[in-house]
């Protein structure tokens, strides 16, 4: 699949997102490479997940990877929050699972980071990044990323920059 048809692909289930008044497409992001979408994001509801997931398929999506975040689902599992001192020195508390869905969501919304051989982990607010990606550009903008998410302590980046041919 050439990149312009990705990009007219992901263009046109943005706007379907954007379009439907049951996914709130403006915190989704799309991207597409081969054909295969990538969702990323924050939703309210589950079923806008599910939603957003239906619109990209009937828009063109070969398949979806659908890594959107579900807000109020995601802070009622987070059982025992973590707290922590935001960028700004406030307290709040976070869970690790919201702190890695926001930074994947964050990520997939990039469209200069391809970033399907990355790994995120996070435990206490301490973000490991590691995997590959083809440029150091591309692993650089990944911390910053990571960095500026709330919630997060440290960024441990071990990312390998490996060439594509």
């Amino acid at each position: 699949m050439s990149r312009m048809r990705d990009l007219r692909t992901a263009a046109k289930i943005k706007l379907a997102l954007i379009s439907h008044p049951g996914v709130g497409g403006l915190d989704v992001g799309v991207r597409a490479i081969n054909g295969i979408v990538f969702l990323g994001g924050t939703v309210q509801m589950p079923e806008q997940k599910r939603l957003a997931e239906d619109i990209a398929r009937r828009n063109g999506a070969l398949d979806v990877k659908n890594n959107i975040a579900v807000l109020a689902e995601e802070a009622a599992s987070e059982k025992v929050p973590i707290e922590f001192m935001g960028k700004a020195g406030q307290s709040d508390a976070i869970g690790d699972g919201i702190i890695r869905d926001r930074i994947n969501g964050d990520i997939e919304s990039d469209t200069r980071i391809n970033s399907y051989m990355l790994n995120i982990d996070v435990v206490n607010g301490i973000v490991r990044l590691y995997g590959s990606l083809p440029c150091e550009d591309a692993r650089r903008r990944v911390e910053e990323i990571a960095k500026h998410v709330n919630g997060v302590q440290e960024v441990i980046n071990e990312i390998e920059v490996r060439k594509t041919a």
